[in-house]
C-alpha cells in the first residue's frame, strides 16, 4: 500500500509503538513471538529487542520483496591526531547514519486465534472507507438473543441448544454467556425488545460464513420443535377477529392489517397458525 508493505501478524499483546534495538517490553515479547511463528532466527523470544530481533524482521521483510524502513541516527568514532603528540587525544566525533527499524504502520495486528480473510480487493482498486483492502474476521460466530425472565433458566450457561436459520442445517451449540438483567429504555421498548438478560450462544464452525445480522431461531435442544409466536400485545381484537399490524415484512406496507389465527397462548406469547404467512424476522406493530 503506498508502496509499502503491510505484513500480517498474530499478536497477544498490542504494538503500540514501532520498535528498534534497545527497545524493552510486554509489545516486544509479543513481536518477537510473531516473529519466531513467521520466520524464526537466533534470538531469543523475552522482552529485549536486541540485534538479533532486527535481522530476522529484515529477513520477514525480504521475503515480503522490501527492505525494513530506515531513520537517520548518531554514532561516535575517534578522530586520530594527525601527528603524535603528548596531548589528550582528540574527543570522538558524531556522524550520523541509517538505521533500521520496525515501522509499527505497516503491520496488520489481529488477535491470535483463527483469521478468515472475508474479502480482499482486487489488484489495482482504490481503496475507500466503503470498500477497504480487505475484511479480516477473527475469533468465534455468536449470535445473542435477550431472555425473559420466565425463560431464563432454559438458557443458562452451558445449555445445549439447536440452531436453526433459513438455508442451513439444524445444528446444536451451547450458551457461552448470560449477562446481567436489563430493563430497556422507552424507546427499545417500542422496537420490541423487552426486558430480560443477553445470552450469547456460539456458532459451530459447520456453518462457514456467517453473515452479520443473519436471522437464528435458537430453542434449548431438549424442547419441542419451535413454533411461530408473537408477543401477545401485538394481536388485535383477540376475541373476535384477530390480526396484527405490519412493521417490516413482505406481506404489505407499514401500517397494513393481517389476519391470524391463534392456535395457543402462554407466557406473554401468541402461536399462529403459519399459513398467515409470516415467516422469522418479519416485524409487527406492538400495542401500546
Amino acid at each position: 500500500m503506498a508502496g509499502r508493505p503491510r505484513l500480517v501478524l498474530a499478536l497477544d499483546y498490542p504494538l503500540y509503538r514501532s520498535l528498534r534495538v534497545g527497545d524493552s517490553g510486554a509489545d516486544v515479547r509479543a513481536f518477537e513471538s510473531a516473529l519466531a511463528e513467521q520466520i524464526g532466527g537466533d534470538f531469543d523470544v523475552d522482552d529485549e529487542f536486541t540485534e538479533n530481533t532486527m535481522a530476522a524482521a529484515s529477513a520477514l521483510w525480504e521475503r515480503s520483496g522490501y527492505a525494513l524502513p530506515t531513520e537517520e541516527a548518531e554514532t561516535t568514532v575517534p578522530v586520530p591526531a594527525p601527528i603524535p603528540t603528548a596531548s589528550a587525544s582528540p574527543a570522538p566525533q558524531a556522524v550520523p547514519i541509517r538505521v533500521s527499524y520496525v515501522d509499527v504502520h505497516e503491520i496488520l495486528q489481529v488477535p491470535i486465534g483463527e483469521t478468515k480473510v472475508m474479502s480482499i480487493a482486487d489488484l489495482g482498486e482504490l481503496a475507500t472507507p466503503d470498500e477497504p483492502l480487505a475484511v479480516l474476521a477473527s475469533g468465534v460466530s455468536a449470535v445473542e438473543l435477550r431472555v425473559s425472565l420466565l425463560h431464563e433458566a432454559a438458557f443458562s450457561v452451558g445449555t445445549k441448544v439447536d440452531l436453526r436459520a433459513e438455508g442451513r442445517e439444524v445444528v446444536q451449540s451451547t450458551v457461552v454467556s448470560l449477562g446481567e438483567f436489563d430493563i430497556p429504555n422507552e424507546g427499545d421498548e417500542a422496537q420490541g425488545e423487552g426486558a430480560g438478560r443477553d445470552a450469547v450462544v456460539e456458532i459451530p464452525a459447520s456453518w462457514e460464513s456467517v453473515e452479520k445480522g443473519l436471522v437464528v431461531q435458537i430453542s434449548p435442544s431438549s424442547s419441542a420443535e419451535p413454533v411461530l409466536a408473537l408477543p401477545l400485545t401485538s394481536i388485535r381484537d383477540a376475541s373476535t377477529d384477530p390480526f396484527v399490524i405490519l412493521q417490516d415484512s413482505g406481506l404489505g406496507r407499514p401500517g397494513d392489517r393481517l389476519s391470524v389465527d391463534v392456535l395457543s397462548t402462554g407466557d406473554g406469547w401468541v402461536e399462529i397458525d403459519p399459513k398467515c404467512g409470516l415467516v422469522v424476522g418479519d416485524t409487527v406493530r406492538i400495542a401500546p
